[in-house]
Formats: structure tokens, C-alpha cells, sequence
């Protein structure tokens, strides 16, 4: 028996489905510490503090405007910049046009927002536009500090983004994330729609590192 197992251990075919085995064992294992990991991983907020200019990224103009709000109740003079050029299509059904921004917009000033302090800023159709259009209109304005307001599970691949974006200048950047129901970092696995938002995060990182 002993001399069997040594055969088999000698041939390389054998070694790599035993290291494959004991692999997907570990995963299965630790599988609810890895998936919670990775929720955490991609909802990587700062500390919420006092900046220059607030900024909300288009996608979800009900959610982070939802947030931007609250954000605005804590710093309530500072000036609003809403991104987006996307018109969601299905405002179409209702025979309305209307970009991303502009959505945002009309949430947050519906929602008690002074519309004097809200800018749209609507030529950004991604994640990199809108670092690159924000990074320029901060630039314009002699801001020197941006927080950006998206969704939580969002955050990382913004932070990236951003982050390279603003390479070389001197504004300091402060994320915060906007709580959405479709994810919840502790346990997205758990429901479908949040399986698929996670899914989509993670394809978009990848495309996002080869791609920028």
C-alpha cells in the first residue's frame, strides 16, 4: 500500500489533483470568510470630512442622491457637483429625457438641497470620464479637495480610478459610499440580485486594470 501511494505521489498528474483537492477544500471551508472579505474589499469608504466640492456619480441617481443628501445635512454650505451623461432609458417610457445629472439634480433639490449650490456636469459616460471630467472641473475652480459620493459596492474601483486620474495635481480625494439594497458586503452571496451586482463589480475591476 505504501509503495502504491509513493507511485502514485511520484507521477506529476496525481500531485496536481491533490493540491487541487486540498485547495477547493480550504476554499469550501473558508468560503463565508473569503465572500465577506471580498464585499468588504470592494466597499472601501474613507471617513466622511470637510471638503472643497461634493461630487455624485451618476448610475443609481436615487441611491446616491439619497446619500448626497445626508452628506449635505453634515456639510451644508459646501458646493455639489452631480456626473453623468447616460440618460436611463427607462425615463424613455415616460417620454422624458433626462442625463444622469440632471436626475441626480432634481432628486437632491426636491429632496432640500439649495439648487445654487448644485453644478451638473454631463459629458462622462464611465467610471474614468467622470474622474478625468471631475479632475478638470476642480482644477477650473482652485478646488483642492473632492469627496465622491457612489454606491458602496462601487467604491474600490473608484478609488483606483480616481486615484490614477489625479495623478500629479494636489487635490486630496475622500470617498463615501451610499448604502444600496441590491449589496451587502457581509452577505451578497445570499441574494441573487446582489450575486449579480458583485459579479459585474468584479469583471468591471478586471476590465478596468488591463483596459487603464
Amino acid at each position: 500500500m505504501k509503495a502504491t501511494l509513493t507511485t502514485l505521489w511520484s507521477r506529476c498528474w496525481f500531485r496536481i489533483c491533490c493540491y487541487g483537492f486540498a485547495t477547493l477544500l480550504l476554499l469550501f471551508l473558508f468560503r463565508y470568510p473569503i465572500m465577506r472579505s471580498v464585499g468588504r474589499y470592494l466597499a472601501d469608504a474613507d471617513t466622511p470630512e470637510q471638503v472643497d466640492v461634493i461630487a455624485v456619480l451618476g448610475g443609481n441617481s436615487y441611491v446616491r442622491g439619497k446619500e448626497a443628501v445626508n452628506v449635505h445635512h453634515m456639510f451644508p454650505s459646501t458646493p455639489m457637483v452631480c456626473t453623468g451623461g447616460n440618460i436611463p432609458v427607462q425615463l424613455l417610457a415616460f417620454d422624458t429625457v433626462l442625463t444622469e445629472s440632471q436626475l441626480t439634480r432634481h432628486f437632491v433639490t426636491k429632496s432640500g438641497v439649495p439648487d445654487s449650490l448644485i453644478t451638473c456636469l454631463d459629458q462622462s459616460f464611465s467610471t474614468r470620464d467622470e474622474a478625468l471630467e471631475l479632475k478638470a472641473y476642480c482644477e477650473s475652480m482652485g478646488y483642492r479637495s473632492l469627496m465622491v459620493i457612489t454606491s458602496s459596492y462601487h467604491l474600490r474601483r473608484t478609488g483606483i480610478t480616481f486615484r490614477k486620474a489625479l495623478e500629479g495635481s494636489s487635490i486630496r480625494l475622500n470617498l463615501h459610499g451610499a448604502p444600496d439594497d441590491s449589496f451587502n458586503p457581509e452577505s451578497w452571496w445570499t441574494e441573487e440580485e446582489s450575486l449579480i451586482t458583485v459579479n459585474n463589480e468584479i469583471m468591471k475591476l478586471i476590465y478596468y486594470f488591463f483596459k487603464y
